[in-house]
């Protein structure tokens, strides 16, 4: 929608739409990888017959190590930047330069 908005190419939409795509499904196969082996994992665990909790809580210690992530508050920032050009000052300025006095204001 924001492409749209800033009037891009057709060719530039469908190339950034194709690499969006591509990264969807790397993160997907990536995820469907750590599933495979933890399902593995589970499946000699129950195969050894032995009611060991140590491979259980290490297997959920290494999980939780991996699924917790904690921004630093320079991507806190940089983050908030972005999102003030790409939604407030973008299209701010092009009600400007439009000379759209109306939306400049109400916006």
């Amino acid at each position: 929608g924001l492409m749209v908005f800033a009037q891009f190419r057709s060719t530039t939409i469908a190339a950034v739409a194709c690499v969006l795509i591509v990264y969807w499904f790397w993160q997907g196969r990536k995820e469907y990888m750590m599933l495979k082996r933890i399902n593995k994992i589970h499946q000699r665990l129950q195969s050894e017959g032995e009611d060991n909790e140590d491979y259980d809580s290490a297997l959920f210690q290494k999980w939780e190590s991996f699924s917790i992530t904690k921004p630093t508050l320079a991507f806190a920032w940089i983050s908030f930047i972005v999102k003030i050009i790409i939604f407030a000052v973008i299209p701010f300025s092009y009600f400007c330069y439009s000379r759209n006095v109306f939306g400049a204001m109400t916006y």
